[in-house]
């Protein structure tokens, strides 16, 4: 993870204000960056092109090398000094060319921002946005144009709160296999001080909420319904106690706090959003987080939350800034640390976390 570091440009301002980012994260892990770029083939191509299978004639000669002189500038830049560079240009489609480029080159990494214009905004406010994200072969950070993200110092937590991050969960193992890229990213941009990494499991109470109208007219039926609410409010916190020790005995944890918090709600993004964005009711302390973690497949809320409408939801509308990861992406050794959690939750009693945050 991390070595080679794939950051799609398209001339704006906001889209270069990636660039920080990435150069932090390569230099944390002796990484490559590669900026990309892509440009218009002739329209009478463009339009009609279904996948980057299909034949692509050459961009035209003067797009190229604007595109080519570009990237070049960029590449000199002092936020990237002594950084390995790579440039791309490829015309046609955006979406389909970017998912093909992190095939072909070894992408480990995506970042892009979340606001530019022109292309870069095709990408990220439309469906090609949803397309990277959901179909990356490596995990995809979506930055959102602020200095936790942007600015150029070396690391967060000089001054101020540590980085925090959010890794919504949903019981499953793929979804449990966005912890590790969580993890290694919130400790790559929190040198000063250890990062916060909190693990977030939204419970769906919309089932109790429809039960609760019948068990009403049944003797016992509304103790019926807060017991069985209950019940799996308690089944979450375990999960997520036990899923936090796991993630303690990992080496990089070392400089890691470790947190994990409960919510209730029929709206699953919605709960997401809210507990980043500080929230008191929806995160127990009401700090605001720096980062979304969300893995692409999982079960229940996750399927729904990546491979729906609120995978677009949450890039659209949510302030924070998104880490998508699918598990297809994630190394060997990234699923063996969390292949053991599943497992242990059934066998073995849950150990305290360090904090632990709950609020249904």
């Amino acid at each position: 993870m991390l070595r080679r570091i794939l950051v799609p440009l398209d001339g704006s301002e906001l889209a270069e204000a990636a660039l920080p980012v990435a150069a932090r994260l390569a230099r944390s892990a002796g990484g490559t960056i590669l900026l990309a770029r892509v440009i218009r083939a002739p329209a009478e191509y463009e339009a009609n092109l279904a996948s980057t299978d299909a034949w692509i004639p050459p961009a035209r000669p003067e797009e190229r090398d604007e595109a080519t002189a570009y990237l070049t500038r960029l590449a000199g830049w002092e936020v990237l000094a002594g950084i390995p560079t790579e440039i791309h240009i490829r015309p046609g489609p955006v979406a389909p060319l970017l998912l093909r480029l992190i095939r072909d080159e070894g992408v480990d990494f995506v970042v892009m921002t979340s606001h530019g214009r022109g292309g870069l905004s095709r990408w990220l406010m439309g469906s090609a946005a949803t397309a990277v994200a959901r179909e990356s072969t490596a995990p995809v950070l979506v930055a959102r144009a602020n200095p936790r993200f942007t600015d150029p110092l070396p690391a967060h937590g000089v001054s101020g709160t540590p980085f925090r991050a959010i890794v919504a969960l949903d019981g499953s193992t793929l979804a449990e296999t966005a912890i590790q890229p969580a993890a290694r990213l919130v400790v790559a941009l929190s040198a000063a001080q250890p990062g916060t990494l909190c693990l977030l499991r939204v419970v769906d109470i919309a089932p109790f909420s429809a039960a609760a109208a019948y068990a009403s007219g049944v003797p016992g039926g509304d103790d019926l319904v807060a017991d069985a609410r209950t019940a799996l409010v308690r089944e979450a916190r375990d999960y997520l106690e036990v899923t936090a020790a796991h993630l303690r005995t990992q080496p990089y944890a070392a400089r890691l706090t470790i947190s994990t918090s409960v919510v209730g709600s029929a709206d699953v993004a919605g709960a997401i959003i809210r507990a980043a964005e500080g929230d008191a009711h929806e995160n127990g302390a009401g700090e605001r987080a720096d980062l979304i973690v969300l893995a692409t497949h999982g079960h229940g809320g996750l399927r729904r939350l990546v491979a729906g409408s609120v995978a677009g939801e949450l890039i659209g509308k949510a302030r924070t800034s998104l880490l998508v990861v699918r598990p297809t992406a994630v190394s060997a050794n990234a699923r063996a640390d969390v292949a053991g959690t599943s497992r242990t939750f059934h066998t073995e009693a849950a150990e305290a976390p360090e904090a632990s945050e709950t609020s249904v």
